[in-house]
């Protein structure tokens, strides 16, 4: 309970910040609404710590105030706060193995993750594929493909050719 307790007044306290930085930078709630695409009543209800926001309003905030982002990183701290307890053990059970095995388990079951949550999981597929090419170039067999800068195959052959030595 004293983690929800803890979040609730880390949300709180946040708001309060948001409408110190807001007029400290000479904006209404409603001229600060405009900026970042949202509504006054959001951006009240936001100071006030009855409505939470995600993470590209806080972003936006920091850009409108120009706070330099200080904003967004107290949100990742929250919400990292936050996922931390919503995956705490209960007491007296017994640990888990550590990351997922698998990369599906990695991504799969992502809503309602923070955004440094999922950096967490996808990093994680990202090692799992970076050791798989180096065990398949160890054996000889080299990736023919290239991506493009859109994350998309450029060229793709249907396999993986054999070098030969």
């Amino acid at each position: 309970m004293r983690d929800a307790d803890d979040t609730r007044t880390a949300r709180r306290a946040l708001g309060r910040r948001l409408a110190e930085l807001r007029r400290a930078a000479g904006q209404t709630q409603h001229g600060l609404a405009r900026l970042v695409q949202y509504g006054r009543s959001s951006v009240a209800n936001t100071e006030t710590g009855r409505q939470h926001p995600e993470r590209p309003f806080w972003a936006r905030c920091d850009e409108a105030l120009r706070t330099g982002g200080v904003l967004t990183a107290e949100y990742d701290r929250i919400a990292h706060r936050e996922h931390r307890h919503r995956t705490a053990q209960p007491r007296g059970a017994a640990p888990t193995s550590g990351p997922p095995a698998t990369w599906w388990e990695a991504v799969d079951d992502t809503e309602g993750c923070s955004p440094a949550a999922l950096v967490h999981r996808l990093c994680l597929l990202r090692h799992d594929v970076d050791r798989a090419i180096v065990a398949l170039t160890w054996l000889g067999y080299h990736p023919t493909a290239t991506i493009n800068h859109s994350g998309s195959p450029a060229e793709m052959n249907e396999d993986w050719s054999a070098t030969s030595s």
